[in-house]
């Protein structure tokens, strides 16, 4: 008698199979990567990050003593650079939007901080947008705002 002739198919993947999904799964996560990455900062989010500039050179003035902040704008590149500056200290920030800085008191980019961490009120507007940041000098409370009429 004849035994029939059993035939096992495994039902799997191949490897040619798997290293397809794979490769794919690797494309996919490399584009998301890199669209996080590159996507631009928002004018809120700078304006967030010189408040923390801001609250940062309060500290270090009461802490060690009178300091300066300064902001330089680089028009090629449309960044801002933000120093803070004292002697022995010398800290950089850089900040992916132009801003302009208006106060009373004729600042021209360089803001002063008392041993006390006190400044002159100022604004720091972003160029691009209509976002401004207000910063009240002797406290350091700062709000966030856009002009009338905007949304």
């Amino acid at each position: 008698m004849r035994r029939p002739h059993h035939t096992h198919h495994c039902r799997c993947f191949t490897l040619l199979e798997l290293l397809a999904v794979v490769m794919l799964l690797g494309l996919l996560a490399g584009y998301t990567l890199r669209s996080v990455l590159l996507q631009p900062v928002s004018p809120k989010q700078t304006l967030r990050q010189l408040v923390a500039i801001d609250a940062e050179a309060r500290l270090l003035a009461r802490r060690d003593g009178p300091l300066s902040l300064t902001l330089e704008t680089n028009e090629e590149s449309g960044t801002t650079e933000v120093k803070l500056k004292r002697e022995g200290l010398e800290r950089s920030y850089s900040l992916d939007q132009l801003v302009r800085v208006e106060s009373d008191a004729q600042t021209e980019g360089v803001l002063a901080y008392d041993r006390h961490g006190q400044s002159v009120d100022y604004v720091v507007s972003l160029i691009a947008t209509r976002d401004k940041l207000d910063i009240a000098g002797l406290t350091g409370w700062s709000t966030i705002n856009r002009e009338a009429g905007e949304p």
